[in-house]
């Protein structure tokens, strides 16, 4: 088999290359005793080549919430004294999720062979994150897997508050609006044609609110519109799939008003927390860049990224090469610098991230208290112009009887 890597060397350089191996296990063996950090490795097909995909645990693998389960058990019983097999008999036999329960036993089984933890947590391909993986491999070396696994637990754990707060201010509005349409529907195709059929022949005499709902209503007009919009979401789903079409619409995602600033500040706090907690776990600051890229949810933090690393390789700091850049604020910059100056980085990045989540809460509790009032003006809206619709024809009714 064929497998494709990307390494980092002692000084942080990263390299990257393809190497003819019997298994995965033995490409991790021979580049860690050529004295590489392996960074990213994954077979690949001599036809085709292929992208590394980008993991993201809320995406595919073991759900977030089990993940955090998973390592706050895993760092007590280590932290007990129980030996690596014994800790995932345990948690294979008490895991409530299925997936969770085979990845153990599966990991057990690739120990018990001979293999390190990070080594077997590799062999499981997508199943656990890449953050994870390569933190498990610097604790390795440092002997500290438990403090580690605390991290990373505290990490993911706030990572699922932020996706549920983020859920719930979406919940509402969304609701609303499809309250909305569907009210609008029944009143269009049930309510209005009985209700001009009482009125008699007086078709040429519509005002003009009562003809576009009609049109609106038409089962053949509706069926065009259904099929046009099809069509368009189609073509346009193709598009935005292609990374130029991925970068384009996830800068557009940013500049949109109150969402956008809703989801930087969102994106800056995921990114300042992961790379904070990759530097702590002795991972060098251009490998755990390229960790918290292959994490990352937005193309235009992607490319960013991509940049500001070969930029560390040319010897830049990082707090410069963020200000080069639109998406990285004022403060972060100065408080990165800050933190670059100190030697205290990863502290730096740390509370920065923290300073984000408290900015994200804030702007949350804003944004839901402008919706809240913006959705029922929207909807009062939509009800008083079928109101009208209706009314205009009987008041017109009314005034030639009259």
């Amino acid at each position: 088999m064929h497998v494709r890597y990307q390494a980092c060397t002692a000084t942080g350089k990263l390299v990257q290359g393809d190497l003819a191996v019997e298994t995965v296990a033995e490409a991790v063996t021979e580049l860690h005793n050529q004295g590489l950090f392996v960074v990213n490795i994954e077979a690949v097909r001599k036809t085709r080549q292929r992208t590394p995909a980008r993991w993201h645990p809320a995406r595919r693998g073991v759900p977030l919430k089990t993940l955090v389960v998973f390592l706050r058990q895993f760092s007590s019983l280590f932290r007990a004294g129980l030996p690596l097999l014994a800790c995932l008999n345990l948690l294979a036999r008490e895991a409530a999720s299925p997936v969770l329960r085979d990845a153990c036993r599966s990991l057990r089984q690739e120990i018990a062979r001979g293999r390190s933890l990070s080594q077997a947590l590799k062999s499981q391909g997508r199943l656990f994150p890449p953050l994870l993986v390569h933190m498990t491999e610097a604790a390795e070396a440092t002997g500290n897997l438990d403090e580690v696994y605390d991290r990373l637990a505290a990490n993911y754990e706030r990572e699922a508050r932020l996706r549920e707060k983020l859920g719930s201010a979406a919940a509402y509005p969304v609701f609303v609006l499809c309250l909305a349409v569907a009210v609008s529907l029944l009143m269009v195709r049930l309510v209005l044609p009985q209700f001009l059929s009482l009125l008699g022949d007086v078709q040429a005499a519509l005002p003009a609110p009562t003809r576009l709902l009609l049109a609106l209503g038409e089962p053949r007009r509706q069926l065009r519109l259904l099929l046009a919009g099809g069509i368009l979401t189609a073509l346009a789903s193709i598009l935005l799939a292609t990374r130029r079409g991925s970068r384009w619409r996830d800068g557009r995602v940013l500049k949109l008003p109150l969402i956008g600033p809703l989801l930087l500040r969102a994106h800056l706090a995921r990114f300042c927390r992961s790379l904070s907690l990759a530097l702590r776990s002795g991972i060098p600051l251009v490998a755990a860049l390229d960790l918290v890229k292959r994490t990352a949810l937005n193309h235009v933090f992607v490319s960013e990224l991509e940049r500001i690393q070969a930029g560390i390789q040319r010897g830049g700091t990082l707090a410069d090469l963020f200000a080069q850049s639109r998406i990285f604020p004022g403060p972060l910059v100065q408080m990165v610098r800050v933190g670059e100056e100190a030697g205290n980085l990863e502290e730096m990045l740390a509370e920065v991230g923290a300073f984000y989540e408290r900015e994200l809460d804030h702007y949350l509790a804003v944004l839901t208290a402008v919706a809240e009032p913006a959705l029922i003006l929207f909807v009062g809206g939509i009800v008083g112009f079928i109101v009208l619709a209706l009314m205009l024809p009987l008041l017109s009714s009314l005034a030639m009887v009259t």
